[in-house]
């Protein structure tokens, strides 16, 4: 797969993406990985970009399964790869709101109002940098495809995302429950001692202490514990 590698957020994370396809489309895909995740995450992408690239599949004919050529963008999060643990929906959300103003050269300062009525500008809130000579992108389709826990990072972007009015579509691929996969891997009782031992550590005001190494796979915090296992 080639494409384009770029930064989108360099304000304060220095956040990277890979773009595939036609440069100039006015369409964009946005991919997003799953837990543990991050570049080239499922095998499928690299037919995914070419599909997307020539609006279809080659030998479709059908004029409805047609649609215009997009390019595939594959973002770096601040919780992709083992960085899960001490990141949570929230941060996922603001680093896609950095993203997508990049992608469509909207300033975050007036994200959310409309051209006549711009909205003021929120503090410590830098517009993304415009590193590309591309075309004014304010007019791009966007559609959010989330892969396994990816999906609940779609979900969570359409109901508070400051540029949520600006998708077209989302795409849930595979959509998973890791509260449902941590209990169904889990000895019987193993769950629940380390929901207590994280409801313990919040209600003693030290949500962000990382629990002991052998709670999770990677350092987890108490806070993001309860989050990705409980019901909140």
């Amino acid at each position: 797969m080639r494409g384009t590698l770029f930064r989108y957020h360099t304000l304060d994370k220095n956040l990277t993406a890979f773009e595939t396809g036609p440069a100039d489309s006015d369409a964009c895909v946005v991919f997003l990985a799953g837990m543990t995740e991050g570049f080239l995450a499922v095998d499928y992408l690299d037919e995914l970009g070419s599909m997307l690239s020539l609006g279809g599949l080659p030998e479709d004919n059908a004029p409805a399964l047609r649609f215009p050529p997009a390019c595939l963008v594959q973002p770096l999060l601040s919780s992709s790869y083992t960085a899960y643990g001490v990141h949570d929906l929230a941060s996922d959300v603001q680093d896609l709101d950095h993203l997508l103003a990049h992608l469509l050269d909207e300033p975050l300062s007036t994200a959310g109002s409309s051209p006549a009525e711009p909205g003021p500008t929120s503090p410590g809130v830098a517009d993304p940098p415009q590193s590309r000579q591309r075309r004014n992108r304010r007019h791009r389709r966007l559609v959010l495809m989330g892969h396994s826990t990816g999906a609940q990072i779609a979900v969570a972007y359409a109901r508070s995302g400051r540029l949520r009015h600006r998708l077209d579509a989302i795409v849930l691929q595979a959509p998973v429950s890791d509260r449902e996969y941590f209990q169904h891997v889990r000895p019987p009782g193993d769950a629940a001692a380390w929901i207590r031992a994280a409801e313990e550590l919040v209600r003693a005001g030290r949500p962000d202490e990382l629990l002991p190494r052998e709670a999770d796979d990677v350092p987890m915090s108490a806070r993001r514990f309860l989050s990705l296992y409980t019901r909140l």
